[in-house]
């Protein structure tokens, strides 16, 4: 175990939880091809976002349209032919609200993984720093 991994490490925040889930990388090598895996990932959940957003579009199309149907297929009331028509869709309506959800979710963790990348590049300005420190050189005089 390196001195800078032990430095960062002794420090409570979320570069320590940057190292202990990224596997605590020690050199700038290590943070780089953690952070091309976060990148791997963010597109990733991008696909599935661009996925996931065309199935929310159709599942409340499909709900909204069925909606309509039914009430204009119901007798009695307009309050009595409204809830006729939300109790005909329920299935779509329940769908429709699911891929939202899945959504929402989607979204949350492509942000989950943009932060944990901006956190790797601090680290890696710190693992670099810790590295100068301590005499290091990445080969250019730097």
């Amino acid at each position: 175990m390196g001195r800078g991994r032990a430095a960062v490490r002794g420090r409570p925040g979320v570069l320590e939880g940057w190292l202990m889930q990224a596997g605590a990388p020690s050199t700038p090598v290590e943070v780089v091809q953690r952070l091309s895996q976060l990148v791997g990932e963010l597109r990733g959940q991008v696909d599935e976002l661009e996925r996931l957003e065309s199935m929310a579009v159709v599942a409340r199309h499909a709900a909204e349209v069925g909606e309509a149907k039914a009430f204009l297929r119901a007798v009695g009331s307009v309050e009595v032919r409204r809830k006729l028509a939300v109790v005909a869709v329920e299935a779509e309506r329940l769908e429709a609200d699911t891929a939202e959800a899945m959504l929402r979710l989607c979204k949350a963790r492509i942000r989950a993984i943009e932060t944990e990348i901006e956190v790797g590049r601090t680290y890696g300005a710190t693992v670099r720093a810790e590295l100068q420190t301590l005499g290091y050189t990445d080969g250019r005089g730097r």
